[in-house]
């Protein structure tokens, strides 16, 4: 009851805690381990209703008012459109409205977030609760592996299994909260850039080095993940915050030392990657071919959808129906066939099997919207240095990130998706340099 009534006090005498309970429970994916663990289901749901609940509070303790939502609002309205045009038209569209409604929670709580995120200090809290989990599980996926405790999960928050890395090898791929080596490194990208940010611009020795070993570990784990898409990803996130830093060569120390230690421990990734390489270098030719079964696989998904999208090019078969036509399209058209049905493998690919035409053109839209929130606040500090603008900077090559890495993975996990995107949106309200903010930006922007 006390520790009831102290959180209650906290939420309510401080915003930015609030901030961090509805992102750091989503973005952990905390509430299927609860309910695993405890048998309670309803810790998502909970959360959402707190959020809700908070929105009401502060605007009447703060006067809060979710202000420059226009963007916001048109594309994520155009989404929703598509998805209900595609449920409309689909060859079962009760089977679509039931996928719709398993993704209905994670809307609302990008809608909550977004309004929740209404100054500087609640979106740097978003930002460093996304920092600090990353580091979390990404320390206990590093120490796993380290001290071979693959045996352990840790409560199913470092989970794992040993899996085909190159050649018939297997290794342990760690899978982390989300039980998913691909989608769990995918979305440890913001933390990387995140903490490139806080190691480069941190006031004192002590946050620096912190922070260093933030981007250290958080890199170490998305490598032993082992996943390729998001190795890509990675690589472009390095190499766009290389070109931006002034300091290079802290970076490149970071970057080498985050390097050197999965692939000493697990030098089979080099395999790995060479067979991503091998197959690179062959796009275009008459030589091209892949003999590695993972690649092949993804590549047959991706032909698979693009034959669905072919074929129904308007509205598509229906929001979360593509895994229902894969075999049926692999028989037909002789592509590779799987013992199971299989997911599209592309976020991209995936809207425009689903959802058609409409569809992709309306997710484009939304993550295009999203970076330009980011891109609009970040230009309007121009070459004057504030942090603030730097830091948002940061997180939106961490966004770019996701979205990159995302031509590789479906949308498996729309609680991940929803979050970056509800705080990506809400970056555009920091583009004014007087707003509802008060004295911590304007002090900033007097001081520079």
């Amino acid at each position: 009851m006390i520790a009831t009534l102290l959180m209650a006090f906290a939420l309510l005498r401080k915003p930015e805690f609030g901030v961090v309970c509805l992102v750091a429970i989503p973005y952990s994916n905390l509430a299927p381990i609860v309910s695993e663990k405890t048998g309670f289901g309803y810790l998502f749901t909970l959360n959402i209703a707190m959020g809700l609940g908070l929105l009401l509070v502060y605007s009447v303790l703060y006067g809060d008012k979710v202000e420059n939502s226009a963007r916001f609002v048109f594309a994520f309205s155009l989404w929703v459109a598509a998805v209900c045009l595609s449920i409309v038209f689909a060859p079962l569209p009760k089977m679509s409205a039931h996928a719709l409604r398993s993704v209905i929670p994670s809307l609302v709580l990008a809608i909550t977030l977004f309004s929740l995120l209404t100054n500087s200090a609640r979106i740097t809290a978003a930002f460093n609760t996304i920092l600090a989990v990353c580091t979390f599980f990404a320390t206990l996926t590093t120490f796993q592996f380290l001290l071979g405790m693959e045996g352990n999960n840790f409560s199913g928050m470092a989970n794992g299994d040993f899996e085909n890395i190159a050649n018939g090898i297997f290794k342990f791929r760690p899978s982390g909260p989300a039980n998913d080596p691909n989608y769990y490194s995918l979305y440890l990208l913001p933390g990387v850039a995140l903490g490139f940010y806080s190691a480069l611009h941190s006031k004192n020795l002590i946050a620096c080095v912190v922070a260093g070993y933030s981007v250290v570990v958080i890199t170490s784990a998305i490598l032993l993940t082992a996943s390729r898409g998001a190795f890509i990803a990675l690589a472009i996130v390095c190499f766009i915050l290389i070109l931006k830093s002034f300091r290079t060569s802290v970076v490149l120390l970071i970057g080498a030392a985050a390097l050197a230690i999965p692939l000493f421990l697990s030098p089979e990734y080099l395999d790995r990657i060479a067979v991503l390489f091998k197959f690179l270098s062959t796009v275009g030719s008459e030589q091209v071919g892949v003999q590695d079964s993972s690649v092949s696989g993804r590549l047959a998904e991706m032909h698979a959808a693009w034959i669905v999208f072919t074929e129904h090019p308007w509205t598509g078969i229906g929001y979360g129906q593509f895994q229902n036509y894969y075999q049926s399209t692999s028989f037909e058209h002789q592509i590779l066939m799987r013992p199971f049905d299989r997911s599209a493998h592309s976020l991209y690919l995936e809207a425009a099997a689903e959802q058609g035409l409409f569809g992709l053109l309306a997710l484009l839209l939304l993550v295009t919207f999203a970076l330009i929130a980011v891109a609009k606040s970040v230009l309007s500090f121009g070459d004057k240095g504030i942090e603030l603008g730097q830091r948002l900077y940061f997180f939106g090559v961490g966004i770019l990130g996701v979205l990159i890495g995302s031509i590789f993975l479906h949308d498996a996990f729309p609680h991940y998706f929803w979050v970056l995107i509800a705080i990506s949106f809400a970056c555009e309200r920091l583009a004014l340099p007087i707003g509802n903010d008060g004295p911590l930006l304007n002090a900033e922007l007097k001081e520079n």
